[in-house]
């Protein structure tokens, strides 16, 4: 679910699951993790294969959840965004169509977010009752201020 590629001095991390906008289960974050964890290169380039950056969480596997496990997934997303955020090196997120939810947070959680003109962004968890429980929420003032923050994680409208 997540492929790895390096060279000159970069190390490319593809989140690999285009036929669902990469959606990210608990083995994709796993990987994701254990991906950024083992690199060693200066640089880390965090992108989507196919038309989606990430889709944020897969929801089919949130769904089947009960408490005591999505209070698990969430720590999960939460610990892999901490683990890009805290790396030592540069993380670059390339964003080119959808961010969406989860996809959003670990893009906030890179140094810096590069987007094509394709690039979306929104934090739609908040139509369907959800919240950013991975700490994109926290992370999303220090970017874009206080009250574009709000705008964005209450509104879920498409940037």
């Amino acid at each position: 679910m997540v492929q790895t590629t390096s060279g000159d001095g970069i190390r490319t991390l593809t989140l690999d699951r285009p036929d669902q906008r990469n959606a990210l289960t608990s083995t994709a974050l796993r990987d994701l993790e254990t991906a950024v964890e083992s690199a060693t290169e200066p640089v880390l380039y965090l992108h989507g294969a196919g038309e989606a950056f990430c889709a944020g969480a897969d929801l089919d596997e949130v769904k089947a959840l009960d408490s005591e496990s999505a209070e698990a997934f969430a720590a999960l997303g939460q610990r892999v965004a901490r683990t890009l955020e805290s790396y030592d090196g540069a993380v670059v997120a390339g964003i080119d169509g959808a961010a969406r939810g989860g996809g959003v947070e670990l893009a906030l959680a890179c140094d810096i977010r590069v987007a094509t003109p394709g690039g979306t962004f929104a934090e739609t968890g908040v139509k369907l009752g959800l919240f950013g429980a991975w700490g994109g929420t926290a992370r999303l003032p220090d970017i874009v201020g206080t009250g574009d923050a709000l705008d964005i994680a209450l509104s879920g409208r498409t940037l």
